[in-house]
């Protein structure tokens, strides 16, 4: 960055910036309040939905923007505004989902709605457990029936094969932009689509739009193969040190995991 300070602190949550239990080590929520105190603000960017992000946010006692979706939605942690939003249009939606029956596997959906944020179909392909954690805000319906009328951000699989869902995301190839990740909460790996474009890093760049900040001035933190594009934008890339091998690939520098404070020695580079 030519020794430019950074802006802003763009990070993932789930083994990033905190460990696989939710859990936020003392060092890390004592770097967030440092960061807070000389006025650089962090972002958070993850898969997870509003209601989920936050909720596990206010667990640690800490509140944050958070691009979610992958980078379909933004919205503020104190008052909910958003900033950001990238939905998908009817006819790509409907191929997306073609895409997704013909191979078998039926997909969650993620919306924008003011009650609900998850649509299940009644042949879903996600893992139990993760339609009994998010039950309180699913909307259950036939998702043809659902496309026409609701902003939809993304489709999702959660706790499957690692092959068959890579051959989902090739069959979609030029209808959103996906990624298969590890998932560290149901096992597996899961599969996102979202529309083409968006990413975490259209999310930070709405972000720093919004907030007046320098897109050139970031510095990102990530662990998973849906971070690629957040770690290539940002001025510097950062990675726990057991991250998947893209992130580690594309890192400027490496951090000690999450579960021992890792994210805290981002401070050094911050300036």
């Amino acid at each position: 960055m030519s020794g430019r300070p950074v802006e802003l602190v763009v990070t993932d949550l789930d083994g990033t910036l905190w460990d696989r239990s939710e859990r936020l080590h003392p060092s890390t929520a004592a770097a967030l309040a440092h960061l807070e105190a000389v006025g650089v603000p962090v972002l958070a960017a993850t898969a997870r939905r509003p209601a989920s992000a936050f909720a596990a946010m206010r667990a640690n006692k800490i509140s944050l923007p958070a691009v979610l979706f992958d980078g379909a939605l933004g919205k503020d942690a104190v008052d909910g505004a958003t900033f950001h939003r990238a939905a998908f249009d009817p006819p790509a939606a409907r191929s997306v989902l073609a895409a997704f029956l013909d191979a078998g596997v039926e997909p969650c959906l993620n919306i924008d709605h003011p009650s609900h944020d998850f649509v299940v179909g009644p042949h879903s392909s996600t893992h139990p457990d993760h339609l009994a954690f998010n039950a309180g805000r699913t909307l259950h319906a036939a998702l043809d029936d659902v496309l026409p009328t609701m902003a939809v951000l993304s489709f999702l699989v959660v706790g499957r094969d690692r092959s068959e869902l890579t051959s989902v995301l090739a069959s979609t190839s030029g209808m959103g932009d996906g990624s298969v990740t590890a998932d560290a909460i149901y096992g597996g790996h899961s599969l996102s689509i979202r529309p083409r474009g968006t990413s975490k890093w259209s999310g930070t760049l709405a972000f720093c739009a919004n907030r007046n900040l320098d897109p050139s001035r970031v510095l990102a933190v990530g662990n998973g193969e849906n971070d690629r594009e957040l770690l290539r934008g940002a001025a510097v890339a950062c990675a726990p040190v057991d991250s998947c091998r893209e992130a580690l690939t594309l890192a400027d520098r490496t951090v000690p995991p999450a579960g021992a404070g890792g994210w805290a020695s981002i401070l050094d580079l911050v300036g």
